[in-house]
Parts: C-alpha cells; structure tokens; sequence
C-alpha cells in the first residue's frame, strides 16, 4: 500500500481511472489485514487533502477511490463508520462532478443497512432540494434510480410516516423527462410500489399523468442491446403503474379510450391490454360514466379487427367489462344491460345475414358474453339459442346452416366455462342434441364438423346433458370413426372426433371406461379385417389421460398375442410405441409382463419382433425402479438358457433399458457368458450394454470368455463383440476404449476382416435404438462421438495414403461420417477433402450410403467452409455432374442428393461460378430428363439456382 503522502500524490495528479482502481484495491487489502493499526476513518482523515481539494476532478477521484474501498470491505463496516462517512457524501451532494462516484457509495452503505431512519430521511429531503436527477448522464441517473428503488423496497413505512406527500411529489420531480428504458424499468416498478402502497389521493392525477405520458410505447431496442431490454418488458411495467390505484380511474379510463381512437394498431393492442387488467381495479361506479362509449370502442375493435389476436384481445375487455359491471339481484337497472341489450341485439342483426362477415363475429361477441358470468350466460342464452334453433330449422341452405351452428357452439362454449348450467338453456337440450344429429348426417363435411362441436360443448356444459345422453352423445363420436364403406368420414373429422373424445374423458373418465373404451378395444381382432387407424389413433389420444393410460395399453399387448397373423399386426404395436413415447405416466411391471408372454413361443414376423423389442424397450424406460427387478427375474429363465429366438430379442430390450441402480438378479460376469454362448441375433449388444454400465467392468473384460474372444480377433464374430464393446466403453469414456478402438482400425489392414472393421467404426460412433443410449440409462459422456472422430481421422489419412486399400479407408472415414455431428468437421475439413473426393470418383464408392454422406459434407461445407469448396470446385463439379445421371448413380436418392449438393454451390461467390455457369446448366440437361420424377424436380430447382447466379 502507499504511504499516505504517496496516496494524495497519485490522487492529485493524472491518475486515471484505472490507476484509481489499482489504488483502491491496495487500501482495501491494507485495511483488510491491518484492521486493527488501519482503518477507514483513518482513510478518511488522509484523503482529507483531496476530498476538500478546490479542483472539482480530484474531488471526484478521492471520492471514487473511498466508494472503491468501501465496496470491497463493505462486510467488515463498522456503524460508526458507516455513519461518518454518510454524513460526508450527503453533504457533497452538490458537487456534480463526483455525483456518479457519490452514489455508488451511497448504495454501498444503504445495503450495509448501517444507516439510521433520521439519517435517511435528510439524505432524501436533500436529494429532493438540491440536486436535480436530470441534469446528469444515463448512468449517474441509473444509479439515482437505484438508490430510490432499494429505498422504496426497504424503508417505504418510514417515507410513509414522515414525508408521503413530499417524497411522492419528489419522486415524480426526479423521474419527470427521463426517456432511458433501463432507468424507466427501476422507475415504473417504484411508482407501482408507491401507487399500491402510498396515499396517493392528493396527488393521483399528477402521479398518473407522470406515467401515461409514455404510453403507448414505441420503444424499438437497439441492434446487439446488452441490457436486452424489450419493448414488451417496457410495456408491461407501465402497464403495471397504470393499473395500480382504483384512484387513477377518473383520469385513466377517459384517457385510455382515445389512444383507442388511434390508427396505430400496436397502440390499440397495448390500449385494450390496459383495459382488460385495469377495469378490474378501476371498478363499476368509474366504469359507469364510460360505458357507452367504451362498447362504441369495443364494438369497433370486434367487428373491424386486423387479425384474430386483435379481435380475441377487444372480446377479452368486453367479458372483463360485463364482469365488472354484473351486479347480484333482480334490479331491472342492471348496469350490465348498457352493454349487454344492444350488444345482443346487434349480434341477432348480424345473424339475419348469415353469409356476411360480422354474423360470424357475432358468434364470438355472443361467447365472450356469456363467458363474463351465469347470470349473463343465462339472459344471452333466452335471447340468441332460440332463435338459432329456429333459423337452424326453418333456413336449409347449407351454409347459412353451418353459420347458426357455429354461433350456437360459441355460447355454448361461453356457457360451458361455468360450474352451472343456465336455467333457459337445460329446457332446450333435446333440440340441440337433435339439431346436432341431423347436421352429422348432413353430407356436408363443413356441418358435420360444426354439428360434432356442438355436440361436443353440449356434453362439456354442466348439467345440460344427462348420464345416458352423454352416453349417446360419445357413441356419435364413436361413429365417426368407424363409418360404413359407402359414406367415409374426412380424415379432419375424424381428428375432430378424437379430440373431443379426449376433452370428455378429461372432464368424465367413468363415462369413457364404460361406453368409449369397449367399442374401441373390443373390435381389435375380432374379425380378419384389416385395423381400423382411426380408431388406434383414438385409443392413442386417450392413454394420454393418466387414469386411463394403464388399462389401454394392458389391452393393446394382451390382443397382440392373439392377433399373431394379423397382416396389420406391426400397425397395433406402432400405437403401442406411440402411446408409450408420448404419455407421461408411468407403466407398470405387468405391462412388461405382458409383452414377455405376447413373445414366449410364439413365431412372429421379424418384423413384428422388432417392434416387441421396441415396445419392450419403452416400457423399461418408464417404469420405476422398484419394479425393474422383478421385470429382469420375469425377462430372464431361470435356468439362463437364452436360446429361445423368438423371445430373445424382447429380453435384450428388458435387460438393456434396466436403470443403473438396479442389480442383476445372478452375476453379471455369468450372464455375460451365458449370452456369449447362446450366440443369438443381436446377443453382442447386450453385452456392451452391461459392460457399460457395470460397475466393475474390469472384471467382466478379464473374464476368459471375454478376453480370449478380444485377444486375438479372427473371425467376424469375434470382432463384432469387439467394435460394440469399444463402443460400450468409449462411450463412459473407459481407459480401454480408445486401445481396442486402435485395433479396429489395425484390422483395416486384414483382407479377411477389413471391410467389416471399417463398417464397425460405424457402430463404434453410432446411435443404436434399442439401448446403449442416453434414454436407456447408459453411461455416456459429452462429445464422445467427437473424441472417436479425432482419434480415428488421422490414423484412417495415414492409411488412404500409404496403402493399396484405399477404398477400405474410404469405407471407414464414410462409416465415420454418417455418425458424427457435421459440425465437427470443420476443424479437419481441409484433411477431409481430398478423401471425399475420392469417394465420388468412378468405382470408388461401393455404398450407396457413403457416397450420399460425402455429398451431404460438402453441402454442408458451401454454408460452413465456403472458400474451402470454392478451393476445390473444378474437382468437385464432374462428379456432381456424372453422379446426377442415371449412367453415374443408380440409386435415384444418390441422383437427388448430388443435385442437392450442385444447387447449394450457386451460392458461392460469382467470380468462382462464372467460367462454370454455362457448363452445369448444360450438364443439367440428363437429369431434367431423368426417368424418376423426383430427381426431374430437383433438376428444375438445381436449374433455377444456377439460372440465377450473376442476376
């Protein structure tokens, strides 16, 4: 630390910014370790010099040197240093040039909490008299807003008490032109606070007008904004301070029905969010005066909206203001009926025309009204459902029909969000049943759908519908999905039908068990007719009701084993599988069960096995792990013979999705060779899967029947155990991994083994479904892949160059390719090229798969690496060219992806297209004329591409 007369030097001289800070640091260190020969009143006393210097900017360096000591030490404070040094700063507070430096430390000793209420009380009545907060730059006012708001937070009762009036006026005084968004952030929340919690009384008018002033806002934030402050964040703040005092009513609700008059619809959109949170606070007898106007308002936004979100936003504020002027009683001065009278005798205008615009807003007027409250449903339902029925009846033209149904199914959704049903609506419940049943017959698909909704809203109003009619109503449904062969019903109405399936048995699950759930499942095999999907699709939507779940998917795999040779047996498991991976509940040990007794002996498709294996697999993955243990005793016979194919597989599912935490019921090194030994399709996964998540798989690698297969590889079942179990363990990021990996990549050089060495780094860097991945609970570390990639690149380059196999290096770098992140390659892409362009040379690529991998990289690369394939572009077009042909690829998808890949190319720079231009669009000529009219679309998109490049 300097000495004392060092310090007043430094500080007298030019000493920066930062020079201060080194300076602060050091006496902060000094008093921290020497508290007891150094404190800060002694600081103090030093700095005397420079804090009563007549210089203004050296002033303002001894006071940004003390407030830069006072926050590193702020924990060690003492009170009567806290007080000596406040009573310094606030006797500064006429001294500009140190204000930004002044109120840092001000904060520094507000949150120490060391400050007494007198003392805080003067520091504010000073602030208020003598400095004026808008003369200073942002971040000086910044920090004024600051020490307002923690003041606000934390002592408001002692503001209160003493000085509520003088402290609101202050405070509108200080913020009063401040136009920075992070300041008006701190601002708007005080005011908020101090309209809540403040009498606000005497000055309400002027507090308001404080905030409205900035509304609307039109605030758009700057490009790269650090603060990330939105327009929506100033927005909702001042919505906040608008709304906050019923007090503000007489000045807000006039004011904010003329911004309604704007042209701005952003302005209007804002205007109607004010009105929907404030009429609530602002309340009946302000709201009173207005209400004329307010509907004429309303009424405009409604009918006349720009879009659906405008219009849902006026139909809001209309509910909210039934809401608030609904009274209880028979008083025939209702102060609802200004709106409700004409509103709804405007809406039955507009339905006269029932092919106009309005009369299908009218239907949505009709539902936010009787959504406000019961007594509201009620009167709108005795005016409007009569007289749609009547017109429903009396009208038969088709699409005035479908306009009455929609309106009927808006009030009835308005009536549905109550826990009664309206008095005049529960009479007329069998002509609206009737009145739906026709339209379900109607050949129109239009009145079907509206006749379905309002079917649908008629069992969701409470107590409209009775037990046996809502029964009805559900086997309506039900119909639609199994319709006769000479009438089909429209795939949307059977979605239609589904939903409101699921919404009854959301609201009534016995009524779905008993009348719903039969009909769906019991038909499931009865005849040697192919599946109904609809009616899948339905058992589907529904499992995902929790209390039906189990019950579903228990009477799904229970008809598997029965339908063995169904041809549409793979499409029932598909439902299985989706009901499993979209549900959230949890599956039970007997689901499991029963997939382990659908697969016992019985010879199915491999096929249908597969998706057993699936089902299986989805079902470990939600089943808890107290009962995973009994489903691994149940999977495994107790003898461990594992040779039964048929089963084998869903064991492998079972035993690969068990959690970690869960112990095998025998040794693991036992199973281990039991599977080894039964050799089954698909055994030496699992044994990867277990040596992954062992905990001791040490001991399972050094077990003979492991380690003599690994040892010394020479057949292709030995070096399949090997690339799953290098896969097993790099994935956990074992020791082990990368050295078996290495003698992968040494097979290369075997001519017995080493195309199928190089295919397995493919399943050393794959996704394998069944398990051995993140959602079956494997080990697996972050950027595994990654580091396989960079171990094995260079190692496979040396081989491309220095061997006479290069299209067993080939096959191996594609393998790699097709099971890495692309991202990953840019770090090794300029190494990469020369090895992918030999990939589509002539008779090198003997897969398909490889030559569509190499094209999908350097699409890639046009985007991520464009100089690198501008670079190499002569190479790269004669076979883009020669592989969009049906003489240079057979395989249509490979055509289509070197198209793909030409086309990309038209987005690089001119001056490297130019001298090709001509060419490609020539070349083009073959493919455009290809035989598969997919390729031929490509060609089209390709050619336009190309036709643009220069223009």
């Amino acid at each position: 630390m300097a000495t004392p007369n060092q310090l007043v030097a430094a500080l007298m001289t030019d000493a920066g910014p930062e020079a201060v800070s080194n300076l602060a640091q050091s006496t902060a260190e000094a008093i921290a370790e020497q508290s007891n020969t150094f404190t800060l009143l002694q600081l103090v006393e030093q700095l005397q010099p420079v804090l009563t210097h007549h210089d203004a900017f050296v002033r303002e360096k001894g006071i940004s040197l003390l407030t830069k000591v006072l926050a590193a030490i702020a924990g060690q404070l003492q009170p009567q240093e806290a007080r000596v040094i406040w009573s310094y700063f606030t006797s500064q507070l006429r001294d500009p040039m140190a204000m930004a430096a002044l109120c840092q430390g001000i904060l520094v000793l507000l949150e120490s909490k060391l400050i007494d209420e007198p003392s805080l009380l003067a520091f504010v009545r000073a602030l208020f008299a003598e400095v004026n907060v808008q003369s200073f730059q942002q971040t000086t006012r910044h920090l004024f807003f600051r020490i307002f708001d923690y003041l606000v937070q934390n002592h408001l009762d002692s503001f209160r008490r003493a000085m509520e009036a003088d402290f609101l006026v202050g405070y509108m005084t200080v913020m009063d032109g401040e136009k920075d968004p992070r300041n008006l952030m701190l601002a708007f929340k005080t005011v908020a606070t101090l309209a809540r919690q403040c009498n606000v009384a005497s000055c309400a008018q002027d507090l308001f007008e404080t905030c409205f002033c900035y509304f609307p806002i039109t605030f758009k934030p700057p490009p790269d904004d650090p603060y990330g402050i939105s327009a929506q964040d100033l927005k909702s703040a001042l919505l906040k301070c608008l709304i906050a005092s019923p007090l503000f009513a007489p000045f807000a609700i006039p004011s904010v029905l003329e911004k309604l008059d704007s042209t701005n619809n952003n302005a209007k959109r804002d205007t109607l969010a004010v009105l929907s949170d404030g009429l609530p606070v602002y309340g009946v007898v302000s709201l009173l005066p207005h209400v004329p106007r307010l509907w004429k308002a309303l009424k405009n936004e409604i009918y006349h909206a720009p879009d659906a979100a405008h219009e849902e936003l006026a139909l809001g504020v209309l509910g909210v203001a039934l809401k608030v002027l609904s009274v209880t009683g028979e008083s025939r001065t209702n102060p609802v009926d200004l709106i409700l009278n004409p509103g709804i005798h405007e809406c039955l205008q507009h339905l006269g025309a029932p092919e106009t615009k309005f009369a299908h807003v009218a239907g949505h007027v009709l539902r936010a009204m009787a959504q406000s409250s019961a007594d509201t449903a009620d009167h709108v339902v005795s005016l409007t459902v009569p007289y749609l029925l009547g017109r429903l009846t009396a009208d038969d033209k088709a699409t005035h029909q479908k306009t009455y149904l929609d309106a009927l199914a808006q009030v009835l959704d308005g009536c549905a969000v109550h826990t009664t049903c309206p008095a005049t609506l529960r009479p007329l419940a069998p002509e609206i049943y009737a009145t739906s049943t026709i339209a379900l017959r109607s050949p129109s698909a239009a009145l079907q759908s509206h006749g379905l909704r309002v079917l649908a809203l008629s069992m969701r109003v409470h107590g409209l519908l009775g037990v046996s009619e809502r029964a009805t109503c559900a086997r309506h449904m039900l119909a639609l999905l199994d319709p006769p062969r000479h009438a089909p019903a429209a795939p949307d109405l059977q979605n239609e039908a589904i939903a409101a399936l699921v919404e009854v048995a959301r609201a009534d699950v016995p009524l779905v068990r008993q009348w719903v759930l039969p009909p769906l499942i019991d038909p499931i095999g009865a005849s040697p007719d192919v599946l109904n999907r609809a009616q899948l699709r339905a058992l589907a939507a529904l499992a995902q009701v929790d209390t039906l779940f189990s019950e579903i998917v228990h009477a799904l795999v229970v008809r598997v084993r029965a339908l063995a040779d169904l041809p549409d047996l793979a499409v029932l498991l598909d439902t299985v599988l989706a009901v499993l991976q979209t549900a959230t509940s949890r599956v039970d040990g007997e689901h499991v069960q029963a997939v382990l007794a659908v697969a016992d002996g019985h010879a199915f498709a491999p096929g249908v096995v597969q998706k057993l294996a699936e089902v299986a697999a989805a079902m470990m993955r939600k089943l808890p792990s107290a009962d995973a243990q009994q489903a691994i005793v149940n999977a495994l016979p107790a003898d461990l013979a594992l040779n039964d194919a048929a089963r084998f597989p869903v064991v492998a599912s079972v035993l690969g999705n068990v959690q970690r935490s869960v112990a095998m019921p025998v040794p693991e090194r036992d199973l281990v060779r039991r599977l080894l030994d039964a050799q089954m399709p698909g055994t030496t996964p699992l044994v990867a899967c277990i040596c992954n998540k062992s905990a001791d798989s040490d001991a399972i690698l050094a077990d003979s029947a492991v380690a003599a297969r690994l040892a010394a590889v020479k057949d292709a079942n030995a070096l399949e155990l090997l690339c799953w179990i290098a896969k097993a363990l790099v994935m956990r990021g074992h020791k082990q991994g990368n050295a078996m990996v290495a003698q992968i990549l040494g097979l290369l050089h075997d001519p017995a083994l080493q195309r199928q060495a190089a295919r397995g780094l493919g399943i050393v860097a794959g996704e394998y479904e069944l398990f051995l991945n993140r959602h079956s609970f494997a080990v697996t570390k972050l950027l595994y892949k990654q580091r396989v990639f960079h171990f094995c690149l260079p190692k496979i380059i040396e081989a491309f160059h220095s061997g006479t196999d290069k299209d067993v290096s080939l096959l191996a770098l594609g393998c790699l390719l097709q099971n890495v992140p692309q991202q990953v390659l840019l770090s090794s892409i300029k190494d990469l090229v020369p090895l992918l362009l030999q990939s589509l040379a002539p008779g090198a690529a003997q897969d398909d798969e490889l030559v569509r991998t190499a094209l999908a990289t350097f699409t890639m690369m046009v985007h991520d690496a464009p100089q690198v394939v501008t670079d190499h572009l002569t190479s790269l077009l004669p076979h883009l060219m020669r592989l969009s042909t049906p003489a240079g690829a057979k395989s249509m998808h490979v055509r289509i992806a070197a198209l793909q890949c030409l086309g990309e190319l038209a987005a690089l720079k001119y001056a490297a297209l130019h001298p090709v231009k001509g060419t490609v669009l020539k070349g083009l000529g073959q493919a455009l004329d290809d035989p598969k009219r997919m390729v031929r679309r490509e060609a089209v998109n390709c050619r336009a591409k190309w036709y643009l490049v220069g223009k």
